[in-house]
């Protein structure tokens, strides 16, 4: 998570968590408002934060997103690749069904994290909408599919390959997503291998955004 103040002056338009815990957003164009929204009591770094920008005539609201991790500990990884290479080994797989619950576990919260985000999605009325973040989850997991529901995976409109996000431990996945609504024309998306300051590669995307087009498209209820 970026803890931005003074850092990109380009963006000087700024939603920042409250006590530093959070996915931010950075705007070059005017935030009229935001609000950070909780999964639940005490969390921090798992949540979302929903600002309006101003942009021309018209507002488009972006979600910055992060849920839970699988919080898997190097002991975990070691013993998830062993298990994959010898998987008819019995100590392996013992080590293996503990990896497995905890995956399990932590699919469960981001299923829940969903869908509060879902929530706020069925009673969304921006025209433009734009959803990102780090989902933890790759595409056909039950987060990924449910947002599906309500906006358009732009990768999934206009990127190519696999694209890899998270590049760490041999565990090559992408699990960060980008999601615009119908209002949208998604033209380009691609992930940049060539940033490694994170154990994420960024996710960019370029949406065609015509204030002229005669739409009701928004969000798909």
């Amino acid at each position: 998570f970026m803890r931005p103040t003074d850092q990109l002056p380009e963006y000087p338009y700024k939603a920042l968590p409250v006590n530093n815990g959070g996915p931010s957003i950075l705007s070059r164009h005017p935030i009229v408002s935001s609000r950070q929204h909780f999964f639940s009591e005490g969390e921090s770094g798992n949540c979302f934060i929903r600002c309006t920008i101003a942009l021309g005539p018209d507002t488009i609201a972006v979600y910055s997103c992060h849920l839970a991790s699988t919080k898997l500990s190097q002991t975990d990884i070691d013993n998830y690749h062993t298990f994959v290479e010898n998987p008819m080994d019995t100590t392996t797989y013992g080590h293996s069904k503990t990896v497995f619950r905890k995956l399990l576990t932590a699919a469960k919260i981001r299923r829940e994290h969903a869908d509060s985000i879902c929530a706020v999605l069925q009673a969304e009325t921006a025209k433009y909408v734009i959803l990102a973040g780090d989902f933890n989850d790759p595409p056909m997991s039950y987060a990924y599919e449910q947002v599906g529901r309500h906006l358009t995976s732009v990768f999934a409109m206009s990127g190519l390959g696999r694209c890899v996000t998270y590049n760490q431990n041999g565990l090559d996945y992408r699990i960060d997503h980008i999601f615009a609504s119908g209002a949208f024309k998604p033209l380009h998306c691609w992930v940049d291998n060539s940033i490694t300051a994170s154990d994420h590669y960024p996710v960019l995307a370029v949406l065609l955004y015509n204030n002229s087009a005669k739409t009701d498209a928004h969000i798909k209820k």
